[in-house]
């Protein structure tokens, strides 16, 4: 189901997301796929042939501050500093952790302990351990209890 571009969707406070502006209509995008969740749209500044941006329908009100909270867990590593791989798994990591029911702590924990290790080498899984380790421990997240 392609999502109709009229209708309301979660966005940005004062509208200031290029993403909810493609979502809704706003703004021009070569559109590839979209159902209740996601549209997909080919990227203007392709990294290599047929490279797509994924994004949600619904905003990701959250994000800006899944940035702190990783600088919170590990001051010696300034966020802008860590690669795109490991700062990817952690934010979306984190994101699970604090935010979404849906997926066990745990098994959010060993899924992003494991990319990291594949993608990013051994100091990257030391690292994601940590952050979600600590943040698993202070109890903060939608599932403190597992």
């Amino acid at each position: 189901m392609v999502p109709d571009e009229n209708a309301p969707t979660k966005s940005a406070p004062g509208g200031a997301c290029v993403f909810c502006d493609i979502v809704q209509g706003k703004a021009a995008a070569s559109r590839v796929y979209a159902d209740d969740l996601v549209v997909a749209f080919m990227d203007m500044q392709p990294v290599n042939r047929g490279h797509l941006l994924v994004v949600p329908i619904a905003h990701a009100a959250h994000l800006a501050e899944l940035d702190a909270r990783i600088a919170a867990e590990a001051p010696l590593i300034p966020v802008a500093e860590l690669g795109r791989v490991e700062r990817t798994i952690l934010r979306s990591a984190l994101y699970e952790v604090l935010y979404s029911a849906a997926t066990p702590s745990g098994d959010t924990m060993r899924d992003a302990v494991s990319l990291a290790r594949i993608y990013a080498g051994d100091a990257a899984r030391r690292l994601v351990n940590g952050v979600l380790g600590s943040v698993s421990r202070s109890g903060g997240g939608a599932h403190s209890s597992d």
